[in-house]
């Protein structure tokens, strides 16, 4: 089962079909970023994420993280394992709700 932030991180990764930098991911999602690159990590070394590198202008260089294949199926069935289990629990039905319009949108693209 994976843990709600890492929920966050793959419906927002999701939802970024040509990858987004951490950065974004951190202001967006409101976290730290000792938090995300954990997760990133994690997601990458199960052949869930690509990461390449982006070079605009003259500043620094961004890595960019963008599920692979495997990642979207790892994500859909994770929120739908999650959405299964925790939907008819009150104190979850926020982020079910979040859950369930990331599914309808991807899946309808």
């Amino acid at each position: 089962m994976a843990h709600k932030t890492t929920l966050l991180v793959l419906d927002s990764l999701l939802k970024a079909e040509d990858g987004i930098h951490g950065y974004s991911l951190c202001k967006q999602l409101e976290i730290k970023s000792g938090t995300l690159y954990p997760i990133l990590l994690r997601l990458a070394e199960k052949g869930y994420l690509e990461q390449f590198w982006v070079f605009e202008g003259s500043g620094p260089p961004k890595r960019v993280h963008k599920l692979s294949e495997s990642g979207r199926q790892y994500a859909f069935s994770a929120i739908g394992e999650y959405l299964d289990r925790e939907k008819p629990k009150k104190e979850h039905q926020q982020l079910s709700k979040v859950l369930e319009r990331t599914l309808a949108q991807v899946q309808q693209s």
